[in-house]
């Protein structure tokens, strides 16, 4: 170590005296170990613990402070389940106003019984804590068909099945052919003349711009049958 830099951290290490505390921490007594600079200090829970020099302003605690954030009563999971959702009178759905996955399942931190965090479905949660256990490898559905509610009354337990079944009774099977589709901008017609007249040797560029298409590869996909496959 350079002799400036050796100094510099001399200078920052006498800052602290015998008596001074910093939040929590008490400092007790400055000694060198391993070419370092360290403070013994004593916690306010009565720990003793050994820090480095350039670790006095930044440590909080000996560690109790953090173990009692993560303990610290946030009300029931109840109480939490019902401040972060938004009651809808029309629907009667809780609307899960917290965070979201990608499928707009609402998502809950959780401590788990090994003491580690874990981020839940909401909807499963208030199942569990407003109906009873979710037997192993069921799911929660939603009656409301909404992912986001977390309404007990608007969930049921079922298998796989009886989620496939349930979607497709509703007319949720993941995918809507031809002109039911609201985003088709075509109607049956057109998707047949553009067949008709690429096999009469018109190019699909070409076709692309008849049609309003912002690329010939959407020609492609409908000739080929890749798209409106139901035609």
């Amino acid at each position: 170590m350079t002799k400036p830099k050796h100094d510099a951290m001399m200078k920052r290490s006498n800052r602290f005296s015998q008596g001074m505390k910093f939040k929590r921490l008490t400092l007790l007594e400055k000694f060198r170990e391993d070419g370092r600079t360290k403070w013994k200090c004593r916690c306010e829970c009565g720990v003793e613990k050994t820090i480095r020099s350039t670790d006095v302003k930044r440590l909080t605690s000996c560690g109790c402070y953090n173990q009692e954030m993560r303990s610290r009563p946030h009300g029931s999971i109840q109480q939490r389940i019902v401040k972060f959702s938004d009651y809808d009178a029309k629907t009667e759905c809780w609307n899960w106003i917290g965070a979201k996955n990608g499928s707009n399942y609402g998502q809950m931190g959780m401590i788990n019984s090994e003491k580690k965090f874990k981020t839940m479905l909401a909807h499963r949660i208030s199942y569990q804590e407003f109906i009873g256990e979710i037997p192993c490898g069921l799911f929660i559905c939603h009656k409301c068909d909404n992912p986001s509610c977390v309404n007990p009354e608007h969930l049921f337990c079922g298998s796989h099945q009886d989620n496939i079944d349930d979607r497709e009774r509703k007319g949720r099977n993941g995918t809507v052919l031809g002109e039911k589709n609201p985003n088709c901008k075509h109607s049956k017609s057109d998707i047949l003349e553009i067949r008709s007249l690429y096999k009469s040797g018109i190019s699909s560029r070409k076709l692309a711009k008849m049609f309003g298409y912002k690329g010939h590869q959407n020609i492609l996909r409908i000739v080929s049958g890749k798209s409106w496959k139901n035609l």
